[in-house]
């Protein structure tokens, strides 16, 4: 094969959101969580219009942002930028699904 042909394969992988909730109890040692300490929300699907990559020059996301592939050597972040009433409301739809 031509060396012209050959060209770097860079990682790819899935994006997953998760979020553990906990009610603010004044007044007790610890705090209650909605469901256990353990217990883990999948967001991605509420989430998935606002991940993003700190630098597209060396990943970029697909499949409607549940995919991310590299592009080139280098560090990015994967970051879920929301608002305080995006999560509310992330948060309201996550207790009527209880």
């Amino acid at each position: 094969m031509p060396a012209a042909a050959c060209r770097p394969v860079y990682q790819s992988a899935m994006v997953d959101v998760y979020a553990r909730f906990v009610m603010a109890d004044i007044g007790h040692g610890s705090p209650p969580y909605m469901l256990h300490r353990k217990a883990l929300f999948r967001l991605t699907d509420l989430l998935r219009d606002r991940i993003r990559l700190s630098d597209q020059s060396v990943a970029r996301l697909r499949a409607a942002g549940t995919v991310v592939d590299g592009l080139k050597p280098g560090v990015t972040d994967i970051q879920v930028c929301i608002i305080v009433r995006t999560l509310m409301a992330v948060m309201m739809m996550m207790m009527m699904m209880m």
